[in-house]
């Protein structure tokens, strides 16, 4: 493994530049959206989904990655990330969401920040061996939760709650802020953040069951009692 620490060739006024570019391209990409919803229904809910499903673009990250210089990484990096997000939008703004597309959103975020976290190994490997220990608490924690899934909701199942989507938002910044500073204290941080989701998710299903895939918090399900009849 050729272990490349980028934060010696890139500054942040120039990832600040490739930020910028890619908010700008994924703009004209929501346009493009924008503009098959006067086709037809059909159509657009096709071009939805595809829109939605920026793991279709991970792979070119793996190629990326040994590309000089490293903004066509961190360009395309953001930009998966940022597709993502006026997904979500997008989505409700044009009344579109469907289980599909929450089930594509999950398989998606999946996949993006699972390669995210290859990539912290391959490129900073310093920042992220310490933290070791805490990711193998962390995973252990979300194999209960998938195992919770798939007792009480007879499937395996990925929330959207805050924390989960929190948790994603902080991948994303961290994973660039590697390229400027020491994050090792950060990457922590978000550790413990997605094993206090996997938690609460593993708590949801256990006492709910079946649940919605965009159930925000277990408060809203106490509070108004939304999901089936507690499973205890």
């Amino acid at each position: 493994m050729c272990n490349v620490n980028r934060s010696e060739i890139i500054k942040p006024k120039d990832l600040m530049q490739a930020f910028s570019k890619s908010i700008i391209f994924t703009e004209s990409l929501v346009d493009i959206e924008h503009e098959n919803v006067f086709f037809s229904k059909g159509t657009y809910q096709c071009s939805q989904h595809a829109f939605r499903n920026p793991s279709a673009g991970v792979p070119l990250l793996f190629w990326l990655v040994y590309v000089e210089p490293v903004y066509w990484f961190v360009g395309w990096f953001i930009v998966l990330g940022l597709t993502d997000y006026f997904d979500g939008m997008l989505a409700r703004r044009w009344n579109q969401a469907t289980k599909l597309g929450s089930h594509l959103d999950a398989l998606a975020d999946v996949a993006y920040y699972l390669s995210a976290a290859w990539f912290l190994i391959y490129l900073f490997p310093e920042y992220l061996k310490p933290n070791i220990p805490h990711v193998i608490g962390m995973l252990l924690i979300f194999g209960f939760s998938v195992l919770a899934a798939k007792l009480k909701a007879g499937s395996f199942m990925f929330l959207h709650t805050h924390l989960s989507r929190l948790s994603g938002v902080l991948v994303f910044f961290g994973f660039l802020a590697s390229f400027v500073m020491d994050t090792t204290w950060v990457i922590r941080g978000i550790i413990w953040i997605y094993a206090f989701a996997f938690i609460e998710i593993s708590a949801m299903f256990w006492v709910y069951g079946n649940v919605d895939p965009d159930t925000r918090t277990i408060l809203h399900l106490r509070k108004k009692g939304r999901g089936r009849t507690p499973s205890l």
